[in-house]
C-alpha cells in the first residue's frame, strides 16, 4: 500500500512540473526596488509631514503584474514599528507589464503624540494575486527605513497641563477684582428725575 502512495505523490508531482514548465499556470510577476535603505539623519518633530525619497519598483518577472505599497514589520527587527497609518503611498496599487517600472512616492505623517525614540519598518511592495490582496510572497521587495522621533520640549507652556492654566486665570481675577476695590473705590448712585 505504501509504494502505491508514493507512486500516486510522484506522477502528481511531475505532472504538476510539467503544468508549471509549459506555462499553463500563471506565474507570478517578480518584484525589484531601487532602495535597500532609506536613513533618515535628523530627529522628525511630532506633528509634521514628512517627503521621504521616491522608491522605484520594477517589474523583473516575465508577466504583467499588479503591485501594492504597504508597510511591514521585519521580523529581526527590535526597534518600534511606526503604525501603518503614519504613511502615504502616491499611487498605493498600480500594474506594471514585465520589464516596466514605477515611481513610489512616500510622505511620513507624524501624529503629534507620536513616542520619542528610534523607528524601523519595511516599506514593502507586493505582488497582488487575485483580487484578494497583496501576497507576502518570496517576490516581494522591500526598503528598509529608519528615522528617529524628537522628543516633544516645548518648554513650560507646552508642559503645563491646562487645568493649572484655568486655576492662574482664576487667581488673576481675584486678585485684579481685589486691587481695582482697594486703589480705585466707586460708588453707583441712582438719582431720580
Amino acid at each position: 500500500m505504501r509504494p502505491i502512495r508514493l507512486l500516486l505523490a510522484g506522477v502528481m508531482a511531475g505532472a504538476f512540473a510539467s503544468v508549471l514548465a509549459a506555462g499553463a499556470l500563471p506565474v507570478a510577476a517578480g518584484t525589484n526596488v531601487d532602495l535597500a535603505e532609506i536613513r533618515v539623519d535628523e530627529a522628525l518633530m511630532p506633528g509634521e509631514v514628512y517627503q521621504l525619497p521616491t522608491v522605484g519598483v520594477l517589474n523583473t518577472g516575465d508577466r504583467a503584474g499588479s503591485y501594492m505599497a504597504m508597510i511591514a514589520r521585519a521580523s529581526d527587527e527590535a526597534e518600534p514599528v511606526p503604525y501603518a497609518d503614519w504613511f502615504q503611498f502616491e499611487p498605493q496599487s498600480f500594474d506594471l507589464e514585465p520589464g516596466a517600472s514605477a515611481r513610489v512616492a512616500v510622505s511620513l505623517r507624524l501624529p503629534a503624540d507620536a513616542r520619542a525614540g528610534d523607528y524601523s519598518v519595511l516599506i514593502a511592495v507586493h505582488p497582488v494575486t487575485g483580487g484578494r490582496g497583496a501576497t507576502a510572497g518570496e517576490d516581494a521587495a522591500a526598503t528598509r527605513l529608519h528615522f528617529s522621533v524628537k522628543a516633544m520640549d516645548g518648554g513650560f507652556f507646552q508642559r503645563t497641563a491646562l487645568h493649572v492654566y484655568v486655576a492662574l486665570g482664576l487667581a488673576a481675577i481675584v486678585v485684579l477684582t481685589w486691587l481695582s476695590r482697594r486703589f480705585f473705590p466707586f460708588r453707583l448712585r441712582l438719582e431720580r428725575r
